[in-house]
């Protein structure tokens, strides 16, 4: 999610996780102020590996109107950068799609929505918060509290349940459906301070969890 000192942002500043809260066209705006910069351009291709952690970068070999224009029919932004002192590039930049649970990371879990979790959530699988792998599910609490219950339909949006408090409480909602029963999947962004922690909901089936930071 991009937040309001992304402007502020050079490449000297970024890193493997703030990288994700730029776009293509900040990329070659800070590519184009480190021309300026001696000890960037002398540790370009090391600002160039962070921003590849976010951004796909292809070198554009044959430099013609009709092969830019192929480039941009596949969403890449298109530009010249500096690799070396002597050597300029036309080159397509695209920001990696986050589509997969797979292509869910420490370094990028911040930067998306509960909304866009869920969206690649119900894109990935229909068996549940437990068909996910320990490590996915480690990654995706590491930036969201996350609570699972499964109830029969009748009951899952019974008022007054958990169901209710959850959304009422801004979380985002994944419905699964198992036979006569529904597994729910809830998820909120943690604020940044936050550090994961489970704990059973009290109000929830015992086999419910929910991801909590510790009391302060």
């Amino acid at each position: 999610m991009k937040d309001m000192n992304t402007k502020s942002l050079t490449l000297k500043t970024i890193n493997k996780s703030n990288v994700w809260d730029i776009q293509e066209n900040d990329v070659f705006r800070m590519l184009e102020a480190a021309e300026k910069d001696a000890d960037i351009r002398d540790n370009i291709r090391h600002y160039i590996d962070i921003i590849k952690s976010a951004f796909e970068i292809e070198e554009i070999k044959i430099d013609r109107p009709e092969v830019i224009k192929k480039y941009e029919a596949r969403g890449l932004k298109t530009g010249v950068i500096r690799l070396d002192e002597h050597k300029k590039v036309t080159v397509g930049i695209k920001k990696k799609s986050i589509s997969r649970v797979t292509d869910l990371t420490y370094e990028n879990i911040r930067h998306i929505t509960a909304d866009k979790l869920i969206e690649v959530l119900d894109r990935n699988f229909g068996g549940g918060w437990d068909s996910l792998s320990q490590s996915i599910q480690d990654i995706i609490q590491s930036g969201f509290d996350i609570s699972t219950t499964t109830l029969p339909k009748d009951r899952l949006h019974k008022s007054g349940g958990m169901y209710e408090k959850k959304v009422a409480d801004g979380f985002s909602v994944l419905e699964i459906g198992k036979g006569a029963w529904t597994e729910a999947i809830f998820a909120k962004l943690k604020p940044e301070s936050e550090k994961p922690r489970m704990k059973f909901d009290q109000d929830a089936p015992a086999n419910s969890i929910s991801t909590t930071s510790p009391s302060r």
